[in-house]
């Protein structure tokens, strides 16, 4: 089982529109995919089921509350299996901290052993802040995803979540396999200028890029993966190539 952590401490970037097209490609793979939502904006579990997880349920209950997340798993109408979120995550970390106890950045991990479905893929969509559900996040993956948007303000704030990924890295005693992925990118010297320096500070660990499409903003209205809306979009072909490259990577390590 590989668990990938998709996350960038700046909004915009194309996190949640990432996990949701990637499971959906990984899905076309023939994979068994679980989409987890720990951002308390719940945008993945919105574009997918058209309202967050209701109160007392969800990431927030299985991280705060320790509820079996087997009960808190739902199946999109894409066959997606999801961990909801919704607002309560916005309190996650005052609440852990209010609860005492040692290890607060673990809860997510316990909470995967538990599964009962035997998935291939785990993706967490992360939300915009280095707070506990990142790092609950982090602690549970084996993979982390950083999508850079093509305007360049979200490749200026990568310093800060490499550091945090090498703390964790260092804590922990495990090696992530780090990989950047170019998003909104655009025919202009600025996108271009933008992904050769992603790709100079992330050698052999960039992901094909994915092009800025309108039809992925018109399946997020639709609430239905770019697959399900339009297969034939630049989106899905993007999104297509990017699990196809990432499967052969993770074959290979």
């Amino acid at each position: 089982m590989v668990t990938i952590a998709i996350a960038n401490q700046k909004g915009g970037v194309g996190k949640t529109t990432t996990a949701v097209n990637l499971s959906a490609a990984l899905q076309k793979q023939n994979k068994k995919v679980l989409l987890i939502d720990l951002d308390s904006q719940a945008h993945a579990s919105t574009w997918l089921f058209s309202n967050p997880a209701d109160e007392d349920k969800g990431s927030h209950a299985v991280i705060v509350k320790k509820t079996n997340i087997n009960t808190e798993i739902l199946t999109s109408s894409s066959g997606i299996d999801v961990l909801l979120s919704n607002s309560e995550m916005a309190s996650l970390d005052l609440e852990l901290v209010l609860q005492q106890e040692l290890n607060r950045e673990h809860r997510l991990t316990k909470a995967l052993g538990k599964l009962k479905n035997n998935y291939d893929y785990i993706l967490i969509d992360c939300p915009p802040a280095l707070g506990l559900a990142v790092m609950n996040a982090f602690v549970a993956a084996n993979v982390i995803i950083m999508p850079i948007d093509s305007k360049g303000e979200s490749y200026q704030s990568t310093p800060r979540i490499l550091t945090t990924i090498k703390h964790v890295s260092e804590e922990l005693g495990k090696n992530f396999a780090v990989y950047a992925i170019p998003t909104l990118v655009e025919r202009t010297n600025l996108a271009k200028q933008v992904v050769e320096a992603i790709e100079k500070d992330f050698p052999g660990k960039v992901l094909p890029p994915i092009h800025k499409n309108t039809k992925i903003a018109e399946a997020f209205v639709a609430r239905q993966t770019i697959f399900d809306y339009d297969s034939s979009a630049t989106g899905a072909k993007d999104y297509s190539l990017v699990a196809e490259v990432l499967t052969k990577w993770l074959n290979e390590n």
